[in-house]
């Protein structure tokens, strides 16, 4: 019998700057545009220990990332494709959602929840707490697929990070 493998816990170090997500990522597909409520309680993530791909098929792909950290933390979450028409960020401390945003390649750049080419999300997290991030991408126009390429920084090192990847 098989059994579904979680993605392990992401843990930020004392000296963490930033890194990719890769290997820490859970996805779900759905034809539906389900609630952040039913998604939470959820038993069918599956890991995927490669970067999550998907193409522009209707559905809406939902990625879970689970985190803690032994200091308090300004975060920023970048999901580093340009061409989505949707994507929204959902942050749970234990079973309680704090924070939600959506952006999309069609925002003008002033209305993107944080200043980024990409799609980035500011938050933060407190000391020794476990945390639930979510992201629910949609792509209606068949001619875009993507590659879920994440990566999470330190806000005070995001500008000179992020440039580095540009």
């Amino acid at each position: 019998m098989l059994f579904a493998q979680t993605a392990p816990v992401f843990e930020l170090k004392d000296n963490f700057v930033s890194t990719d997500l890769q290997g820490f990522v859970s996805r779900y597909d759905s034809d539906k545009k389900d609630s952040i409520d039913k998604v939470f309680g959820s038993n069918a993530f599956r890991f995927s220990p490669q970067v999550p791909s998907f193409n522009a098929d209707f559905q809406y792909h939902w990625l879970k990332i689970k985190l803690k950290s032994t200091k308090k933390k300004h975060l920023i979450l970048e999901y580093q494709q340009i061409f989505i028409d949707e994507i929204s960020f959902f942050l749970f401390d234990e079973d309680s959602l704090k924070q939600q945003n959506s952006s999309s390649w069609k925002l003008d750049f002033s209305n993107k929840p944080f200043h980024s080419r990409y799609h980035a999300f500011a938050f933060k997290i407190e000391a020794n707490k476990s945390y639930s991030l979510f992201l629910r991408c949609h792509n209606s126009d068949i001619k875009y697929s993507n590659r879920a390429f994440l990566r999470v920084f330190e806000r005070k090192n995001y500008e000179k990070e992020a440039d580095f990847y540009l």
